[in-house]
């Protein structure tokens, strides 16, 4: 692993070394979770490159992968293994901007080792003399003062700090660390897909373009399974009174896939798991395709919310609270939420949904969205200084 790698890393060549035609304007080399076929992080990259192509069209994207082949064939980019120390120490040499983010990147929450390889990839740009953002990121939980402390440090080394909400903003300004803009998620401003790919998309999941859906997503945590048995009382009650079917989505094949299959058991005949494997603009349309979405994961609120759709959010991660906050979606409800309070909530969302003016607020959100892509052109233009 390259943070365990680090540990030995001494007289590192830098950036003055590399051959002239080894350095390349505009060439920006991405840091995140991405090449691990998560819905969340792979629609903040796709986002991403899809901004840049629009504010920075000439420069070279490089990002840094768990599985480069598909990084490359689904995005058209460079990508190179995030875990080999030498290919990334090279690519952090050669760019002109490393970009760490977005995401839950720096917490220690689903991993303690998460932080360190984030960070070593940061410590790596500043050996090299290579500038460095912080793009989009959401700070915490963070329980270890270690990654607590190198956070800050090298956050106040960063050319431009932009946060997705308030709470990081304000961990960072108490460290000393430079101030940071806050901005939408960006998976907010991903493109909108083919109309007829997404009607493809939904008559290979079996799904009527005019059917009435019910969208869960769940991940792993403790206390999702005691919760499945609630949540498929809840769906069976939704069939039977309102029609809706329900459609639940693996965000995270590998690890969400299992939880997905047995909350439609626990459903019955009315659930469908999506199988498919889509781009995540196109799982987004999907999940815009649900008349309410109820979900676990950050990105299922997100896709509802682009696609103007009523969200029940499961407060596992303070990330999530704090999402359903800034959109005035009211409380989510905790892992422990009884069976009628779970009812309660769902509808709550769908009043919601026919009160609100939740086109408006997504063009809104969209819009501040498409800053994140704005000002990471406008300091790349500048050569990252």
């Amino acid at each position: 692993m390259l943070d365990g790698a680090l540990c030995g890393v001494v007289h590192l060549p830098v950036k003055d070394s590399l051959a002239p035609d080894e350095l390349s304007m505009d060439r920006l080399v991405f840091s995140g979770y991405y090449g691990f076929d998560n819905a969340g992080d792979e629609a903040i990259l796709e986002a991403t490159i899809e901004g840049l192509k629009r504010h920075l069209p000439h420069a070279q994207l490089v990002v840094l992968s768990a599985d480069p082949t598909v990084t490359t064939k689904r995005y058209g980019v460079e990508a190179v293994d995030r875990g080999s120390l030498r290919a990334v120490w090279r690519e952090v040499r050669r760019a002109t901007l490393l970009v760490s983010g977005g995401g839950s990147l720096i917490q220690d929450v689903t991993s303690r080792a998460s932080p360190f390889y984030y960070l070593g990839v940061l410590q790596l740009a500043r050996w090299a003399r290579t500038p460095y953002v912080v793009y989009n990121q959401g700070i915490g939980p963070l329980r270890g003062n270690c990654a607590a402390a190198w956070t800050a440090r090298l956050f106040r080394g960063a050319a431009l700090v932009t946060v997705r909400d308030g709470q990081s903003a304000d961990w960072l300004k108490e460290r000393g660390a430079r101030a940071a803009e806050v901005l939408p998620d960006c998976a907010l401003a991903l493109p909108q897909p083919d109309p007829d790919r997404a009607e493809q998309a939904l008559a290979a999941e079996g799904l009527s373009s005019d059917g009435r859906r019910l969208g869960f997503v769940l991940r792993p945590w403790a206390g999702v399974e005691e919760l499945i048995a609630r949540l498929g009382a809840v769906a069976r009650r939704a069939y039977r009174e309102l029609g809706l079917g329900s459609v639940i989505f693996p965000f995270q094949p590998g690890a969400d896939r299992p939880l997905a299959e047995r909350l439609a058991e626990a459903i019955g005949a009315s659930a469908r798991v999506v199988a498919g494997s889509y781009r995540p603009s196109e799982l987004a349309a999907l999940t815009g395709a649900c008349d309410v979405v109820v979900s676990m994961r950050l990105h299922g609120l997100v896709f509802a919310v682009s696609h103007a759709r009523p969200v029940v959010g499961l407060t596992y991660d303070p990330k999530i609270e704090v999402f359903l906050e800034a959109i005035a979606a009211g409380p989510g409800c905790p892992l422990t939420a009884s069976e009628e309070e779970l009812w309660q909530a769902l509808e709550a969302a769908r009043n919601r949904g026919c009160t609100q003016d939740l086109a408006g607020l997504a063009a809104k959100l969209r819009k501040q969205a498409e800053r994140n892509f704005e000002v990471l052109a406008g300091l790349a233009g500048q050569g990252g200084c």
